[in-house]
């Protein structure tokens, strides 16, 4: 059975967080692992400083008191908020028809401990902005793009509401990431249902190459019985993928992260970041 990781937290996203890993899981066939972590950054313990010149030695130890108390009850609250998502989480992907689910309340950075754990998910899934996000500046959260950063599993990338997955948009390039997507997606049965879209974007007419590398992905969904269109078309890559994406209905965005394309640079490249802000459905990433 496929093991999917759903990273939980606090923010408006958790429920679609829920919501998105379970329809993974059903159609995946997987159990699912939710995880809360109380970030140690965020709860740092009160340092002692030398401030005996400017205070007396014995209100500074009763401050220094004071602090560590709070410190202490923030924490237990933090634990205490952590198993109440997990409990809440739980019950959406049980009321979803997950039947096999674990929750695991960690303390640590976010970023280490979803790498530890993530070597033995198939699928990795969070929220695009996180619990401090600001929603004013558009920015993704901190802890989305230091997790894409550092693990080498599929991560799917939650929009802030679920809606039922039946048109699916592939980015290709034929780069390593993009295969990797092809090939998930030609090894999950429960997709094939599915309305696939595969498109091959570039600002430079189709050579050899490009058109091998299409073949290619298009004898992969066609071989596992996916039904999918797949076409090549001219136009600067960010355009053309976000213009589909508005005017086909497409419901999930996949596309390889990192790398010299455009496209796998979606992430964390400075124009191609402004798309996925942007982008209101789930996307699925590959590295």
């Amino acid at each position: 059975m496929k093991s999917i990781l759903l990273c939980l937290d606090g923010s408006v996203y958790a429920r679609s967080v829920c919501e998105h890993a379970a329809w993974f899981a059903n159609r995946l066939d997987a159990s699912v692992d939710l995880l809360h972590v109380v970030d140690i950054r965020e709860r740092a313990p009160a340092k002692r400083q030398d401030l005996s010149g400017n205070i007396g030695i014995e209100t500074l130890d009763h401050l220094m008191s004071e602090m560590v108390d709070q410190d202490h009850a923030r924490s237990r609250t933090a634990q205490q908020v952590g198993r109440h998502l997990l409990d809440e989480g739980r019950t959406i992907l049980k009321e979803a028809g997950v039947a096999k689910t674990t929750a695991s309340l960690r303390n640590g950075a976010v970023v280490d401990v979803v790498q530890d754990l993530s070597a033995k998910a198939d699928l990795i899934v969070m929220g695009k902005r996180g619990e401090g996000v600001d929603f004013a500046s558009g920015h993704l959260g901190s802890n989305l793009e230091r997790v894409v950063r550092a693990v080498d599993r599929p991560c799917l990338v939650a929009a802030r509401a679920f809606k039922p997955i039946e048109r699916v948009l592939i980015a290709y390039d034929g780069g390593k990431s993009a295969r990797r997507a092809v090939s998930f997606l030609a090894n999950s049965p429960g997709f094939k249902d599915l309305d696939i879209h595969l498109v091959l974007a570039s600002d430079r007419p189709a050579d050899a190459d490009v058109v091998k590398a299409l073949a290619w992905a298009e004898g992969e969904l066609s071989s596992a019985g996916l039904k999918a269109t797949c076409r090549i078309v001219q136009g600067e890559p960010e355009a053309v993928i976000t213009g589909i994406v508005a005017s086909d209905g497409i419901d999930l965005l996949v596309m390889g992260a990192y790398g010299h394309s455009r496209i796998r640079n979606l992430i964390i490249g400075s124009t191609t970041t402004e798309m996925i802000r942007d982008c209101r459905i789930p996307v699925l990433l590959f590295r």
